[in-house]
């Protein structure tokens, strides 16, 4: 397989936020992260079969107040950062 080339792969980057959800309505967006908490860093979340600077997350579980984001990683991989539930709520700002 080959990697993805030309002018479009060196500026796509998929980078992940946070947003924090009413609970009894979660269409309503209550607070979110002013920016990204998540972005490819490593070689291989920056390199993979066809599209580069590539992560997904696809689920989240708490654990110990603590956030594991389970993401896919390049078409290659899957990944686990882990970080603390409120040092993520510290950053949030209300809608």
């Amino acid at each position: 397989m080959k990697s993805a080339t030309g002018p479009a792969s060196n500026y796509v980057c998929y980078r992940v936020g946070a947003v924090l959800l009413d609970l009894k309505n979660p269409r309503r967006v209550l607070a979110r992260t002013p920016d990204f908490i998540m972005e490819p860093q490593e070689c291989y979340e920056k390199h993979g079969l066809y599209i580069p600077n590539d992560i997904l997350p696809a689920g989240n579980v708490v654990v110990d107040n603590e956030l594991w984001i389970y993401y896919g990683v390049c078409d290659t991989a899957i990944a686990l950062p882990t970080a603390p539930v409120q040092r993520i709520l510290d950053t949030m700002e209300p809608i």
